[in-house]
């Protein structure tokens, strides 16, 4: 919280964008990390079958959420292809097999959970929180 609002007040007094210099480089960097968006939540999957269990309600509770609790429009995945469709990005281009990373492993979380809970739950709590890098791009795509 401190680096971020560091970093806010040097964008305040003029210095320049960290991650993005142009829309090019935002447009290229959202598609880069499509293919994990593309899963948005997957890793919680196999906590539903705990649904009578309150211990995992939070988690579960989280998972609904990515879902967009039942709502298309609030549905996290659906709301990063619209996102990619309004900015034109829609059809990725050939993407390095290392984008496809942190998707496979949602993916595989996902369905092993309950050989993998206290990763599945240590994956959770890190991913819900914004890293520093995620609350920059987030100032600066809304710039570009």
């Amino acid at each position: 919280a401190e680096a971020y609002a560091s970093y806010l007040e040097q964008r305040r007094q003029g210095a320049p964008r960290r991650y993005f210099a142009n829309r090019a480089q935002a447009l290229w960097f959202l598609q880069q990390v499509a293919p994990t968006k593309a899963v948005d939540g997957a890793w919680l999957h196999s906590t539903l079958r705990h649904w009578g269990d309150p211990r995992y309600h939070g988690l579960i509770r989280t998972y609904l959420e990515e879902l967009g609790g039942g709502d298309p429009r609030c549905n996290h995945v659906l709301i990063y292809q619209r996102l990619l469709s309004r900015l034109g990005c829609l059809g990725l281009p050939e993407l390095d097999d290392q984008r496809y990373l942190q998707g496979a492993l949602q993916l595989a979380l996902g369905r092993n959970g309950d050989d993998f809970l206290p990763e599945l739950i240590g994956y959770n709590m890190g991913y819900e929180q914004p890293p520093l890098h995620l609350l920059i791009t987030t100032y600066e795509l809304a710039e570009v």
